[in-house]
């Protein structure tokens, strides 16, 4: 009864933390889509901006009817006012090498800690960079600069200037704030957040990834690489970094993925934790109820056990039984029912027995009445068979007078019929004659 008893509340325990789980499970799948959506968002709203910018910057460098030094002169004023572009430049393609026509880069850029840090920028050199003319604009991998602590990515476009070699406009832009949007990003307390793209590189995040499973990773590159640019919500398990949940959103500025992977364990802590929280509850409850149902037990077994003696009496037919309990409960009445009924069975078994004495007086009375009847019947028999006997006498003695009868009868009637006859159909007979016959008939 106890199992039966808890049986139920493990059930609705186990169903209850089954429902928080799925329920969490669902919002955690929400947050991580909600949080990757947003990080996707702006990066595409600053790489736009960025491109916008550098597009329109190209078409005033562009412009003949500009002089070169209004253009160097614009440069320079765009790389003080935007915050994000720490330097431009101008480089001409000739052959196969390139050449740096104008430069122009911020002096110093203002530290998280508010001081001013001189930007030592290396000379770009578009070589090295894995760029196609029919694919600009190109932008490269960020890049952490240790001495900036600044994520730094180069966007490369094409110059088109009048009466010029084959030109690039370079910027070099600081990609800082996106940075500080994922490492205070809520889900990067509990998770991580980072962008990679398709080499699989890991940027714009302050924390050190590596604890990750590779397939992660390389789902990121397969999905990079298909024209089909879903978020995606996938569960990974790795026998050596665990179970993980991860999200992936496509900016479409940018050919690059934001990843928000969290843990199975810090994502369903709470879950675990109620599900600890009822178990102890239930032990606990058992624990308690098996005290009670033993003191219960202890109490109760005394009375039952002495109400199970008196009915093994009164089943022997013994009924004058007394139960010594009188505590006002269900026990006592059913005691106090116990020892009626034990009085009722004595009254019942001595009404029985005398009518079954009664009964065994009217048997005896019935076999002598029987047995006076049997001799009556006898002689009636007897007499019965005396006048059958006689009957079949008067039987004889009336087929032999119905025989002599019919024997005496027979001459007579054949002549009253002759007679009859004629008169019938004989019309000659004279008058004397009828009356003659008709005499004889009479005779």
């Amino acid at each position: 009864m106890l199992c039966m008893a808890l049986l139920p509340s493990f059930l609705i325990s186990y169903g209850i933390t089954g429902l928080i789980r799925d329920e969490l499970k669902s919002n955690i799948d929400s947050q991580l889509i909600y949080s990757s959506g947003s990080i996707s968002s702006n990066i595409n709203s600053k790489i736009k901006k960025t491109l916008e910018f550098l597009d329109l910057l190209n078409k005033i460098i562009e412009n003949r009817n500009l002089a070169p030094d209004q253009k160097i002169a614009f440069m320079v004023s765009s790389v003080e006012k935007v915050d994000n572009i720490l330097s431009l430049s101008l480089i001409v393609k000739e052959g196969d090498k390139f050449s740096e026509a104008v430069l122009t880069e911020k002096d110093a850029v203002r530290g998280e800690d508010h001081n001013d840090l001189q930007i030592n920028n290396e000379k770009i050199d578009l070589s090295k960079l894995p760029f196609k003319d029919e694919h600009l604009p190109y932008l490269s991998t960020p890049q952490y600069n240790r001495h900036l602590k600044a994520w730094i990515s180069t966007v490369v476009t094409k110059a088109n200037m009048p009466n010029f070699p084959t030109s690039y406009l370079v910027a070099q832009i600081d990609l800082t704030d996106l940075s500080r949007d994922i490492d205070n990003h809520l889900l990067s307390r509990i998770g991580i957040l980072f962008v990679a793209d398709s080499t699989g590189a890991k940027f714009l995040s302050s924390k050190f990834i590596v604890d990750l499973p590779d397939r992660i990773m390389a789902d990121a590159k397969i999905l990079l690489k298909s024209s089909d640019k879903i978020k995606l919500t996938n569960n990974y398990s790795d026998p050596k970094f665990g179970n993980y949940v991860a999200c992936f959103s496509y900016p479409t500025a940018v050919d690059w993925v934001v990843v928000s992977v969290i843990r199975e364990n810090s994502a369903y802590a709470s879950v675990h934790d109620a599900f600890i929280f009822f178990s102890v509850f239930l032990v606990l409850s058992a624990f308690v109820s098996i005290i009670a149902v033993i003191l219960f037990s202890r109490h109760l077994s005394k009375p039952i056990i002495k109400m199970a003696e008196a009915s093994k009496t009164i089943a022997g037919g013994h009924f004058n039984v007394d139960i010594d309990y009188t505590a006002n409960d269900s026990i006592g009445t059913l005691s106090k029912s116990l020892s009626k009924m034990s009085g009722q069975l004595k009254e019942y078994f001595d009404e029985v027995h005398r009518q079954k004495m009664e009964l065994e007086e009217y048997s005896r009375n019935l076999e002598k009445k029987v047995e006076e009847r049997t001799n009556d019947l006898s002689e009636s028999n007897k007499e019965l068979k005396k006048a059958y006997r006689r009957v079949l006498e008067l039987n004889e003695e009336k087929n032999e007078f119905m025989g002599i009868a019919a024997h005496d009868l027979k001459n007579p009637l054949v002549a009253v019929s002759s007679f009859a006859d004629i008169l019938k159909d004989d019309k000659d007979l004279t008058e004397e004659q009828r009356t003659d016959f008709l005499d004889e008939i009479m005779k």
